[in-house]
């Protein structure tokens, strides 16, 4: 399937709500939720391991399937150990397809909720451990897009939600991407080869260079627009 959503306006759980409606369409009795951002370890591809990640997630039975949230920082051979994005990060990643499972906006808000509303709180399974794989977290491989991508969240949520959050609690919320994530601050661990090994042929398309992103695009417009007294207090990450 393929969709084209023409407003600008990012409604996420919109767009959640509307993937699961199609997926249901066509039959589906799983449902995988995998960002842009994140890629799974390739030894839990079909054929690639002791268990692949069909079984585990046909394994999944009235709860959420959560695998390990891999943080690779500013480089594709290891990922981290420690601090809040360390190794013990878990993430859901699958549910078996149930009526009451949705998404939708709480209290107009509609940002960064990843798991399936209508399911029973707290019923996760997290069968693997971080050695073993799970899904690479790629948004802090590139420092730059990293910064501009947190001050972009900073001034829409300022923007579309405005009291909900305070500027420090803003900054404080999307800054632990920025600075939890320096590898100097913490220990990591070596990436296996096998973590890697089926996606070879795509590895010329990874792009990690300086050039501007689009996230620092709209940061510059949304400041021009708004002026940048609307968004005091903030870290915008010396992207504008």
């Amino acid at each position: 399937l393929y969709a084209f959503e023409p407003d600008p306006k990012w409604a996420e759980m919109a767009h959640r709500q509307w993937m699961l409606e199609a997926a249901r369409k066509i039959g589906a009795t799983h449902i995988v939720m995998v960002d842009a951002d994140e890629v799974l370890t390739g030894n839990l591809l079909p054929g690639e391991a002791w268990v692949g990640v069909r079984d585990l997630i046909a394994n999944t039975h009235g709860v959420t399937l959560q695998l390990p949230w891999l943080a690779l920082p500013r480089t594709t051979e290891c990922y981290l150990t420690s601090g809040v994005w360390g190794a013990g990060q878990q993430v859901s990643m699958a549910f078996k397809d149930q009526p009451e499972a949705h998404w939708a906006t709480r209290n107009g808000y509609d940002f960064h909720h990843r798991n399936p509303m209508g399911l029973p709180p707290g019923a996760f399974r997290a069968p693997l451990h971080a050695a073993q794989g799970g899904l690479m977290h790629l948004q802090f491989l590139s420092e730059r897009r990293l910064r501009a991508k947190q001050c972009l969240y900073q001034l829409t949520e300022t923007i579309r939600w405005p009291g909900r959050k305070t500027p420090a609690e803003l900054a404080a919320m999307y800054g632990r991407a920025v600075h939890e994530s320096d590898p100097s601050k913490h220990w990591s661990a070596p990436c296996p080869a096998s973590w890697w090994s089926p996606y070879a042929h795509l590895m010329k398309h990874l792009d990690l260079g300086g050039k501007e992103t689009w996230q620092e695009a709209e940061c510059k417009r949304l400041i021009a627009l708004y002026g940048k007294e609307r968004f005091a207090g903030l870290d915008l990450f010396g992207v504008v």
